[in-house]
């Protein structure tokens, strides 16, 4: 009996990594780890302030350096998130941002973004129009999870025996 608990224990083990995993994926759990911390700031001109095309920039070449997960000022970024302006401010999964915008992005590598495309126009962008940016790398980052209305597929349903 003792080997056959020792068996399920490590099973169970394995499914609960395999969920956090997934988790982490949708952006329905929080993930730590190595990272990095990109803060931009509006220059003070109104032709600096920051675009929802700059943010999509940064994020797209963090997402290619092999970043795992993404946030923007609290907001986890998933394949179900857009960044747009509206007005003045720039909005994601439905909330209204404002500079500063603070990047965290966990993975290896994401201290590689400057040097993909999309790094390119991003800093091209900040060059052109004077908004600023800083890089950090901290011990540890923290990008959280998602939100329940972010992770809700609204069309989606699953498919009944006579589908599959």
């Amino acid at each position: 009996a003792s080997g056959t608990l020792d068996t399920l224990g490590g099973q169970l083990r394995t499914a609960l990594g395999g969920l956090n995993d997934l988790g982490a994926q949708a952006g329905s759990a929080p993930v730590t780890g190595t990272g990095i911390v990109v803060t931009v700031t509006d220059a003070d001109s109104a032709s600096g302030e920051v675009q929802d095309t700059d943010l999509r920039a940064l994020v797209n070449a963090l997402w290619i350096a092999g970043a795992k997960a993404v946030s923007v000022n609290g907001q986890r970024l998933s394949t179900r998130s857009s960044l747009r302006n509206s007005g003045s401010v720039i909005r994601v999964n439905g909330v209204s941002l404002s500079s500063p915008y603070v990047v965290n992005a966990v993975g290896p590598s994401v201290g590689t973004w400057s040097a993909t495309v999309s790094g390119g126009v991003f800093r091209t962008s900040a060059s052109t129009y004077g908004f600023t940016y800083s890089e950090a790398y901290p011990g540890s980052v923290t990008v959280p999870s998602g939100t329940s209305g972010m992770l809700a597929l609204t069309y989606a349903r699953p498919a009944g025996k006579d589908q599959q």
